[in-house]
Formats: structure tokens, C-alpha cells, sequence
């Protein structure tokens, strides 16, 4: 972790660290060890990774590692995006694999036991925000669309993860090459967004999208295309580094938005709009602050969008 606004992740792989009803301090408090990292009263963990009984420490002391290896990248290809769940899983396997997955390490598998979020991203360091070129809009014909990927210094970017993908079935991933390009041959569907994402590890992720129309050489013309595009709640993305979010969504006509803020109790935080807002892709940001104009703590939080009948929730993190 970069410095202390960042929320640690704590690896306990040994002894009954993660059992329910085991405390290290006898005492009527028999909370797991490792809940007490997220119940601390002074902010504690985001997620804590705990052995739910003893365990043989070669297995333990190999986990242990490949957690590290994995959290930072052993491969030759840096990794593309580290999830805490995946991260976890991937070390078990490799941990397995070691001792050919005889029962005892079978049972070593079953033993850990997460707290916390399996989807958390995890960071290492902090390298800024992906940045894409591509089509913004195109027509339903077969084609090749390009995605060229950059950093902050606007230099091209090896190894993102892109993706493409519709609501109407279209889904397309693919890693960019040495010039931070990523090329796909694809028939997407008009009158349906296509929606561009590309992430890699210690990066914020980039996402936007492209209008399909119908071409004129379709069956039915340009008929075939939708008067309007449905509503979508685009990303609710956390920038640490201007400590705000940055909230996108599409209407598919003027509507009156209302943006509320919840923290992880489900208490109310900010009402971040409650105004009239045209059609199209829109954006709003929230400054990281309640309805007193206070810096909110660190943790979970979750973005409520309402306009019409429609209604979604997005959560984000804060660090």
C-alpha cells in the first residue's frame, strides 16, 4: 500500500485466526480474530483472510507466498486486473499444485476463510488512470474496431484488458499489444450502446461507449434502430487522487435524477442531485463529502440513481 489513506488487506494463514467464536483474550468477547480487524473502532480493514483451524504450516507457509507472489504479479505478462477473490484462489491453487493435491492439501484449501468483499480490487501502488481511444459511434455492418489504450503520460499501454460488450449478446475481450492497441471483428447490434472497458492492475479503469446505428444497406434500413437507448448507470468511479467520484449515466430522454449517497449501514450521506437532466450520456461528482460538508470517512459507500421507475445502486470504495 502506497501510504496510510489506503485500507490494508490482512493475510492471517495460520493457527484459528479465522474462526468464528475463537478470540486470542479470554473474555465474554469471542469474536473471531479476524473480524476484530473490521470491527476495530478505529477504521481497521477493509477484508481479512483467516484459518478457520490449525493447519500444517508447510501448506500454510506456502500459501503465504504464492498470496504475495499473486497480490503482486510472478507471471511475465503483469496481471491485468487483481481481485481479492481471485487472488485467493488463484494462490490455493498454486499452493495445490505444489504438493500434488493429496487430502492433506485438500483440506488446506477448505481451511481459509475470507472477510470481506471477493470482488475488492487490489492495489499495489497507484499508476493513474487508463485513458482509450475508439469509435463513438458506428453502424451495425461487420467490422474491425480498434481500441488504442494510454496512461497518463499519454503513452501507449501493454497488457490492459479491453472489453467489449452489448446488452443485446455481444462480448469481446482481448489484451492490448506493445502499441496499446486491442483489435476486435465485430457485427454489434443498433440501437443498443456498446460499452468499452479496459482495466490492468494499479490502474483506475477506463469506461465508455459507442452508438450503434443501423446502416443504410440493412434489411429494414435505417428503421431498424431504436427511437432512444434504455437507461444504464454507466460507473460510479473513485479518483484518490482528487479524492472524488465521478458518476456517468444515460438517459433516454429529459428526465429528473435524483442521486443519493448511502454509507454500508444504509444511512444517508449526500443527495447529490435532484434536478432536471437531458438525454444522452450524462456525469455528476460527488466531492467525497456529507450533506454538512464534511470529508467522509474511509470504506464502502453506495451510489443510489432514481429517475422515473427506473433505479439502480453502484457501490464504490473510499481510501
Amino acid at each position: 500500500m502506497l501510504h496510510n489513506a489506503w485500507l490494508p488487506i490482512v493475510y492471517e494463514i495460520t493457527a484459528s485466526c479465522g474462526r468464528v467464536g475463537y478470540t486470542l483474550i479470554p473474555g465474554p468477547d469471542t469474536t473471531g480474530h479476524s473480524e476484530c480487524f473490521l470491527r476495530h473502532k478505529d477504521g481497521g480493514a477493509v477484508a481479512a483472510l483467516g484459518a478457520t483451524r490449525p493447519n500444517r504450516n508447510d501448506r500454510a507457509h506456502k500459501f503465504d507466498t504464492e498470496l504475495y507472489r499473486v497480490s503482486f504479479g510472478d507471471d511475465e505478462s503483469p496481471p491485468v486486473t487483481q481481485e481479492l477473490g481471485w487472488v485467493i484462489n488463484k494462490a490455493k491453487v498454486k499452493m495445490a499444485e505444489q504438493y500434488g493435491w493429496d487430502d492433506i492439501t485438500k483440506a488446506s484449501v477448505r481451511v481459509y476463510h475470507l472477510l470481506g468483499d471477493p470482488e475488492i480490487d487490489i492495489y499495489t501502488g497507484w499508476n493513474g488512470y487508463i485513458s482509450a481511444d475508439h469509435l463513438t459511434r458506428t453502424t451495425d455492418e461487420p467490422q474491425t474496431f480498434w481500441v488504442t489504450v494510454y496512461n497518463e503520460e499519454n503513452n501507449p499501454l501493454r497488457y490492459a484488458l479491453v472489453c467489449l460488450y452489448q446488452e443485446s449478446g455481444l462480448h469481446r475481450v482481448s489484451s492490448t499489444n506493445y502499441l496499446g492497441v486491442a483489435r476486435f471483428n465485430i457485427t454489434p447490434r443498433a440501437g443498443w450502446l456498446l460499452y468499452v472497458t479496459v482495466t490492468k492492475h494499479d490502474y483506475g479503469p477506463y469506461e465508455g461507449t459507442c452508438r450503434v446505428h443501423a446502416s443504410p444497406t440493412s434489411p429494414d434500413g435505417p428503421q431498424e434502430e431504436k427511437s432512444s437507448f434504455p437507461f444504464a448507470f454507466n460507473s460510479a468511479l473513485y479518483n484518490p487522487q482528487t479524492r472524488s467520484v465521478n458518476i456517468t449515466y444515460q438517459l433516454p430522454e429529459k428526465s429528473f435524477v435524483e442521486i443519493r449517497v448511502f454509507d454500508a449501514t444504509g444511512r444517508l450521506i449526500n443527495i447529490i442531485e435532484k434536478v432536471q437532466k437531458p438525454d444522452g450520456i450524462n456525469q455528476s461528482i460527488w466531492n467525497c463529502r456529507d450533506n454538512y460538508s464534511r470529508i467522509v470517512s474511509q470504506g464502502i459507500y453506495f451510489i443510489k440513481l432514481k429517475t422515473g421507475e427506473f433505479e439502480e445502486i453502484r457501490k464504490v470504495v473510499i481510501f
